[in-house]
C-alpha cells in the first residue's frame, strides 16, 4: 500500500501505519474532484429553495419533500459533473491533466460503478420526494433534469458538442429543478414559468460563457458554442442572456422595489463577465465563468432574502 501512496501522493508515507485510512481519504478526495459539489451547493440548491419560497410568497415551508428534492437536485448536479469527466477524458488530458480520470488516479471501470451508484441514489431521492409530496409533476420535472445530466455529455446525443444544444440542455435541467421546488408548495402557473424563465436565461448565459475556458482543447474534439459560432458571436449571446433578465427582473419576478434595487449586484458581475468575454476570451480565463456564476448566485440569494425578510 505504501508504494501506491508514493505513486499518488508524495506525503503518502505518513499513512504507512494507516493504509485503510489513506485509502478512504483518497476515495473521498477522488469523489470530490469528480463530483465538484460547488455547482450543486451554490447554484442548484438555492434555485430549489428560491422556487419554493417564491411560490409560497415568503412563507417558510417546512417539508421533508423539499429537503429531499433539494438533495436530489444537488446530487444530480454532481452526477452531471461526474459523467462529463467520464466522457471528456481526452479533452481533460489537455486542459485538466490532474483530474482523477485524466491522471489515471481512478480507472474508468471503477468510476463507472461509482457513477451508476450515484445515479441510483439520486433516483431514489427523487422518488421519495415525489411520493411524500404526492406529485407526479415533481417526479416528471426531476426526471427531465436527470435525462439532461446524461445527454449533455454522453453519446450518442452528447449535446455539449452540438453548439447551442449544449447550453440549452444545462438551462432546461436548472429550469426543471427550479419548477420542481415551486411545484412542491404550489401549482405551476404563468408566474412560475416567468420565474423559471429568469433563471433559465441566466443559466443559458453561463452555458455559453463557460466553454471559453476550454476553447483550445474543445476545438480538437468538441463543437461547443465558441467553436461552432465563433468567439464574438458566443460572447454576444452569453452577454444578452446574462444582462437582459437582470435588467428586466421586474417583468419576470414579483418583488418589492427595495429588493429589486439589490439586483445591481448581479448586474455588476454580469457586466464583468461580458467585459472579459469580449476583451480576453482566452482559455483558462476563469474570470468569465466565475463572474457569470456570481450573477446567478447573487440573484438566487437576493430572491431568498427578499422573500424571507
Amino acid at each position: 500500500m505504501i508504494e501506491v501512496c508514493r505513486i499518488f501522493d508524495k506525503k503518502g508515507a505518513y499513512f504507512y501505519y494507516f493504509p485503510k485510512l489513506y485509502a478512504l481519504l483518497r476515495l473521498f478526495y477522488v469523489l470530490f474532484k469528480l463530483n465538484r459539489p460547488f455547482h450543486g451547493t451554490w447554484l442548484t440548491v438555492p434555485s430549489v429553495f428560491a422556487g419554493a419560497l417564491q411560490a409560497s410568497e415568503g412563507t417558510l415551508v417546512r417539508s421533508i419533500s423539499i429537503l429531499l428534492f433539494a438533495l436530489f437536485a444537488w446530487l444530480a448536479t454532481c452526477v452531471a459533473n461526474f459523467i462529463n469527466d467520464y466522457h471528456d477524458l481526452e479533452i481533460d488530458k489537455i486542459c485538466r491533466p490532474k483530474a482523477p480520470l485524466a491522471a489515471g488516479i481512478i480507472s474508468r471501470k471503477r468510476a463507472w460503478k461509482m457513477l451508476m451508484g450515484e445515479y441510483i441514489i439520486s433516483i431514489l431521492l427523487l422518488i421519495a420526494a415525489s411520493i411524500i409530496a404526492q406529485s407526479a409533476i415533481v417526479l416528471a420535472l426531476g426526471t427531465i433534469s436527470l435525462i439532461c445530466t446524461y445527454i449533455y455529455s454522453a453519446p450518442p446525443l452528447r449535446t455539449k458538442s452540438r453548439g447551442i444544444l449544449g447550453p440549452t440542455t444545462i438551462s432546461v435541467a436548472y429550469v426543471a429543478v427550479l419548477l420542481g421546488g415551486w411545484a412542491l408548495v404550489s401549482e405551476l402557473s404563468i408566474e412560475a414559468v416567468k420565474f423559471a424563465g429568469f433563471f433559465g436565461l441566466l443559466m443559458l448565459g453561463i452555458g455559453f460563457s463557460k466553454d471559453f475556458m476550454h476553447f483550445e482543447a474543445d476545438k480538437r474534439f468538441c463543437s461547443t458554442p465558441p467553436v461552432a459560432y465563433g468567439v464574438k458571436a458566443t460572447a454576444l449571446i452569453a452577454s444578452l442572456c446574462l444582462i437582459f433578465p437582470i435588467m428586466f427582473v421586474s417583468y419576470f419576478i414579483q418583488l418589492s422595489g427595495v429588493v429589486i434595487s439589490l439586483f445591481k449586484i448581479p448586474l455588476i458581475f454580469a457586466l464583468i463577465s461580458t467585459f472579459f468575454m469580449f476583451t480576453k476570451p482566452k482559455a483558462k480565463n476563469h474570470n468569465i465563468v466565475m463572474s457569470a456564476f456570481l450573477a446567478y448566485i447573487n440573484s438566487a440569494f437576493i430572491i431568498i432574502f427578499g422573500q424571507i425578510f
